[in-house]
């Protein structure tokens, strides 16, 4: 003990403490020890304030209880039995928010209380809740009242308007040809209500030409989005029109479809059936024709016309032969040349058929001159009037005999009688000029080369003038 107050009273730790400053390490320890200083300093001197802070309220509360104790040492019954003092209100701030005075949407949308509030700004969770509407069966406008409180119980009332547009959720529309669905569509079809201010858009499906089918169309009106279905159907019927009353004469060919028009809205080749089943073109009078078209989807539309067939009479088939034979002959021709031009006429003329044909002159004639079809007796007649009104004699011949019947002419332009056939012949194959101003021997030889039982040229010799052997 003796030794350490030595050294400390006789200052050898101040000696020890320059002989160690003298050395190269001083520096060294010296900052060392200045910052272990401050890394302890620091944290004990923020402890002592935290400290000192948190201890005032009590400390200065304390003070006040021991005040009033000293001022009323003795306290009353009613001071020791006071109530618990009440709690004022926590206030907190509404938030700060936007209301849309106005809000467009479909009767189809669905619609929340944030719809109608554009911005809100809080400093607290809120919740809004209608108290008025909305109700989306009321087209138009319609007041809505919305409660916006916060967790602490202060509310604020909003008030906005909501105006419902009514939408027709499926349009139907006839289709049309050659129009697309750009060219077709009316927004009042879907919107009967629409007005420019309500700012709709919708966007449609391009088509170039607009079948028959559905068709989705988008709606948009602020932030809302619907759908609806376009029906596009072909319902309209055929349109049948022109001429349904007809004339034609008897023996004659009928052209029903002459005059008559079919049109369809959609279908740019409507069928057209004519029913005609219950004219007969060989028997005079008034008969009923039903026309009937058909489109493509099924539409069918129909028409009656009334056909009448008149009969032919001598002097209308003569100005028929007149007005072909100015066209074949002249006056320069001889009388062989002018049967010549009108057996030639009659055969390029006619085509073979052995249908229904009449069996008088007259209509025969008439069938000769406008259809161009029949049988012998066709051919014969055709051949005969002309004969007639260019002046050549003539006389009808028929088969004796024979599995058919057949008939022909004798001819004489001035230089005898001799058959003349315009018919073509099926069982031996004679020429047009064979048949042309034949005499009776080759006629007998044709029916030889036709074979036994066919008869071909035999005929009763005592009916008509003699023929040049």
């Amino acid at each position: 003990m003796k030794q350490w107050y030595n050294y400390y009273s006789i200052g050898g730790w101040k000696n020890d403490l320059i002989n160690l400053a003298g050395t190269k390490k001083f520096f060294s320890w010296y900052i060392i020890f200045m910052i272990c200083v401050v890394l302890v300093l620091l944290p004990a001197v923020s402890l002592i304030k935290a400290f000192a802070g948190n201890s005032e309220a009590p400390a200065h509360r304390g003070e006040i209880q021991y005040m009033s104790a000293v001022l009323n040492p003795t306290p009353s019954i009613a001071t020791a039995h006071a109530p618990p003092a009440i709690k004022p209100p926590i206030i907190c701030a509404l938030p700060t928010f936007d209301v849309i005075p106005v809000l467009y949407a479909f009767s189809c949308s669905y619609i929340t209380p944030s719809d109608f509030i554009s911005f809100i700004e809080s400093e607290d969770e809120t919740s809004a809740v209608f108290t008025t509407g909305p109700n989306m069966d009321l087209p138009g406008s319609q007041d809505i009242v919305i409660e916006l409180s916060c967790l602490h119980g202060n509310v604020k009332n909003l008030e906005s308007t909501l105006f419902i547009i009514e939408l027709i959720r499926e349009v139907h529309i006839e289709a049309l040809a050659n129009k697309n669905l750009h060219e077709m569509f009316d927004l009042l079809s879907f919107i009967p209500n629409y007005d420019q201010s309500y700012y709709i858009t919708y966007t449609l499906p391009f088509w170039e030409h607009l079948e028959v089918g559905d068709y989705t169309i988008t709606f948009n009106v602020g932030r809302f989005t619907t759908h609806t279905t376009l029906l596009v159907r072909d319902t309209t019927p055929p349109l049948i029109s022109g001429m349904f009353d007809k004339k034609f004469n008897a023996g004659g060919t009928a052209a029903y479809r002459l005059g008559v028009i079919v049109t369809d809205n959609y279908d740019p080749n409507p069928s057209l059936t004519i029913d005609s089943s219950q004219v007969d073109l060989n028997r005079p009078g008034t008969y009923e024709v039903i026309y009937t078209a058909q489109d493509e989807s099924g539409n069918i539309s129909t028409a009656k016309g009334l056909v009448t067939v008149v009969g032919i009479t001598q002097i209308y088939v003569n100005d028929l032969a007149d007005g072909i034979l100015e066209q074949i002959i002249h006056d320069d021709l001889t009388g062989r040349e002018k049967a010549q031009e009108i057996f030639t006429w009659v055969a390029n003329r006619m085509a073979y058929s052995s249908g229904n044909s009449p069996r008088d002159i007259v209509n025969a004639a008439y069938a000769c001159f406008t259809r161009g079809s029949g049988d012998c007796y066709v051919y014969m007649a055709g051949a005969q009037v002309l004969l007639d009104r260019a002046g050549i004699e003539n006389v009808t011949v028929k088969r004796l005999g024979g599995l058919t019947e057949h008939y022909w002419l004798l001819v004489n332009t001035g230089e005898g009688w001799y058959h003349f056939d315009v018919t073509p012949i099926q069982m031996v194959p004679l020429t047009r000029a064979q048949r042309f101003m034949f005499t009776d021997s080759q006629a007998a030889e044709y029916t030889r080369r036709a074979g036994g039982g066919r008869e071909l040229y035999t005929y009763d010799k005592s009916l008509v003038p003699e023929v040049m052997p």
